[in-house]
């Protein structure tokens, strides 16, 4: 996030399977990720880290009063809204089944990987 601003650049990163281990390591798994092992020696930058992790699990977890938590809302939001037109397609890839299914497991995700998150960097 831009100094003094609410504005941010998204870099990109595994896009293909960011959503698939509740358990990952937020650490793991950084061979060849040049940018961020170079940030993780510098004490600040893994504090800002840490703090964003911690902020991002926040958020994600922030219940309203159906007790669901935020990120667990957002994904039931969006699968509502393309539910209809995905059943629908006819060229798909996948069956309704499995999109039914990776909702099931995005629900999931959205449930649980706050916590592992906050367990892996205290709170």
């Amino acid at each position: 996030r831009f100094a003094n601003s609410d504005r941010f650049q998204f870099l990109p990163w595994d896009k293909d399977v960011t959503f698939r281990e509740i358990d990952r390591d937020a650490f793991a798994s950084f061979e060849g990720q040049h940018l961020f092992q170079t940030a993780m020696q510098f004490r600040e930058l893994r504090d800002a880290y840490v703090e964003a992790l911690q902020r991002c699990a926040a958020i994600a977890s922030e219940t309203d009063a159906s007790g669901r938590g935020w990120l667990e809302r957002e994904v039931s939001r969006h699968a509502g809204q393309i539910r209809e037109a995905a059943h629908a397609d006819e060229k798909k890839a996948f069956s309704n089944e499995r999109f039914e299914q990776e909702v099931t497991w995005m629900l999931t995700f959205a449930r649980q990987r706050a916590g592992q998150i906050e367990r892996q960097v205290g709170r």
